[in-house]
């Protein structure tokens, strides 16, 4: 942890010349300022902020000070569910001056072995990594020679089983707390219900003082949901009200499922449309690229899905879409708040169709496979590495599933063992290589009866606040994350 010294003198610099000095920004932003006043006063905190409105700057400043510091000799460890993620973050920490690290199961034997020494050898300020690392012995080892300052769980609400995005291995971050010797603890997510709340609370041992969070409400944001049938009605409709913003804009046009991601595409190249994708089955190089496309665009139209987003930062994004419903109003929170970040006012509309609602809850029940499907097909991917080097999620459903092209529980299952970090991918051919034996505990923890009840009930807590048509849609959601609305936001659907 930091010494009292260092501690002391950034709670009391926090708005002088640092903040320009180290990062450039002439002021604090939503509650930037009150969490770094509670990590100066050496107390753990919960910041609950939506996306995109800096969250990373409440650790980034603290190890910045810390580093400079003569006094100060400890780290921070940024735990993070995503190893697409991982390396970016890193970078974005070096580029404000900061000795940062980055390990995953992607990174080389070589570069693994050189991430090691760095960390044995003190040779960072902050390192980057999914909890799921600290599985690993050696890691573990190397970590017993520095002293951890602070602990950030970055997506915080990948703790909750009651969560829209729940990781077994974030269950297990107090464990990963007493290994470091309990350091101060930073939890941040941009969405949490008050169930979700208060069980990363109980797991972090976060008292509700030390809670911030930022009302979810934005007021430049206009919301809508259109009542559709069919996908050719939807794209008709997307195109009418594209013409009549009668402007060029940035736009994203979100979907559950790939498939209809690619059939949207190729009506638009019918109709000669320009456009970007970004989803889990492109090459790294080719999301890299239309990303990097997409940002540096001033009217540019992306076709994603929920892949796209987290870790990015536009401010000019005038329009988003769903052109399926998300799984919750978690997940649609999240991904409308990337609309309109530089105050200025933006729309956002949810295409529903009943349809939809029945792909939604077939996406849940493809994503919770029996556990002895999942053993299953680790045997087979064990037992026959080069047929399905080869062959791949085709070779599995082969054996597995007699060539039922409408079950996706393979895909599932192979995402579900890549997520856990029993799988990898590469990121260039996208396929899928058995790293580990599974822990097929976790695997159980992750597939619940009470996980897959907790996704039905998020689905139709989304459904009930999509088809009602009385109260003012900001209000409702607000009220779903514990929050209070006092007057309608006379901007949404409803209200107009």
């Amino acid at each position: 942890m930091l010494g009292a010294n260092a501690m002391n003198n950034l709670r009391f610099e926090i708005q002088n010349q640092l903040l320009k000095k180290f990062f450039g920004f002439e002021k604090f932003q939503g509650l930037q300022e009150q969490t770094l006043r509670n990590l100066a006063k050496g107390q753990s905190t919960f910041l609950i902020q939506s996306t995109g409105s800096g969250k990373s700057l409440t650790y980034l400043y603290p190890t910045k000070i810390g580093a400079d510091s003569p006094d100060s000799s400890g780290k921070t460890i940024v735990l993070t569910p995503l190893i697409a993620l991982i390396d970016d973050q890193a970078r974005s920490a070096s580029q404000f001056g900061l000795r940062s690290l980055a390990l995953h199961s992607q990174k080389t034997s070589a570069q693994k072995k050189d991430v090691l020494a760095k960390i044995q050898q003190g040779q960072f300020d902050v390192l980057f990594v999914t909890p799921e690392r600290f599985r690993n012995a050696e890691f573990s080892q190397a970590l017993t020679s520095i002293s951890v300052q602070l602990l950030v769980v970055d997506e915080a609400h990948c703790i909750s089983q009651w969560g829209h995005d729940f990781r077994p291995d974030y269950s297990k971050i107090g464990d990963i707390q007493k290994s470091l010797q309990n350091p101060m603890t930073l939890a941040l997510t941009a969405t949490a219900s008050p169930r979700v709340e208060k069980e990363i609370q109980d797991s972090l041992g976060i008292s509700s003082e030390n809670t911030l969070r930022l009302p979810i409400y934005r007021d430049n944001l206009h919301i809508q949901v259109t009542e559709l049938y069919g996908a050719v009605s939807k794209v008709d409709h997307f195109l009418d009200s594209s013409k009549q913003q009668a402007r060029e804009v940035c736009e994203i046009v979100y979907f559950t499922l790939i498939s209809s991601l690619r059939a949207f595409a190729s009506e638009l190249s019918r109709r000669k449309i320009p456009f970007l994708t970004y989803h889990g089955d492109l090459p790294a190089d080719e999301r890299r690229k239309n990303q990097q496309q997409f940002m540096a665009s001033s009217n540019a139209l992306l076709l994603a899905t929920p892949a796209f987003g987290l870790g990015v930062d536009k401010k000019n994004i005038r329009r988003i879409v769903h052109f399926e419903i998300p799984g919750s109003l978690e997940a649609y929170s999240q991904e409308i708040g990337r609309a309109g970040r530089d105050g200025q006012k933006a729309y956002v509309e949810l295409f529903f169709d009943d349809e939809d609602l029945l792909k939604q809850m077939e996406f849940i029940k493809w994503a919770h496979p029996e556990i002895e499907f999942l053993k299953s097909l680790d045997a087979l991917v064990k037992n026959n590495a080069l047929a399905f080097q080869q062959g791949g999620a085709l070779f599995l459903k082969e054996r597995l599933l007699f060539k039922n092209s409408r079950d996706y529980r393979v895909e599932a299952s192979l995402n579900l063992l890549e997520k856990q970090g029993f799988y990898s991918r590469d990121p260039r051919t996208q396929k899928f290589e058995r790293r580990d034996e599974p822990d097929w505990n976790l695997m159980l923890a992750a597939l619940g009866p009470a996980r897959m009840k907790a996704q039905n009930e998020h689905l139709l807590k989304l459904v009930q606040w999509a088809k009602q048509s009385e109260v003012c849609r900001w209000k409702l959601l607000s009220q779903a994350f514990g929050e209070t609305l006092e007057e309608d936001c006379g901007h949404c659907d409803i209200c107009l």
